[in-house]
């Protein structure tokens, strides 16, 4: 069985888009993608601390979009608040940016790991996969900036 794990913050096309992360985009419209194997994905955030099955996802959960822009605002808003302050003092309002500008950044953009064992064809088990992470981490970093 394969263990494959990927790592990075943008591609050939610029940074990664966190819409394809919790297929928030209209399935029909794709070519590389079983859309009857979708009802398989799990998928977890640091803001719901839960694992969901993609049929499980209700219209009012949180996006992967929705996650990284509160991410961002909590840990950078107050450093790009001071930072632009300092630009306008200096004479540099060109300079100021956004924490969303932070986010699509190919510089501080998110980076983003998947982990994956096994293929579609076999796999392990979801719990080994959510044992792996939690191993891998020992106390995920969202955990120091939400609480339950």
């Amino acid at each position: 069985m394969k263990f494959t794990r990927h790592n990075g913050r943008s591609g050939l096309h610029g940074t990664y888009n966190p819409k394809h992360n919790d297929r928030e985009f209209d399935l029909d419209k794709t070519e590389d993608l079983n859309k009857d194997l979708t009802e398989n994905n799990l998928y977890w955030n640091c803001i719901d601390k839960k694992i969901f099955r993609h049929g499980e996802l209700s219209d009012n959960a949180n996006t992967f979009t929705d996650v990284e822009k509160g991410f961002y605002n909590l840990v950078y808003k107050d450093y790009v608040d001071g930072q632009n302050e300092r630009n306008i003092r200096s004479g540099h309002r060109e300079r100021c940016r956004t924490t969303d500008d932070l986010r699509t950044n190919n510089k501080t953009c998110p980076e983003e790991t998947i982990y994956q064992i096994g293929d579609m064809n076999m796999h392990v088990d979801p719990h080994v996969l959510d044992n792996f992470r939690t191993f891998y981490r020992k106390k995920p970093l969202a955990d120091h900036f939400f609480e339950a």
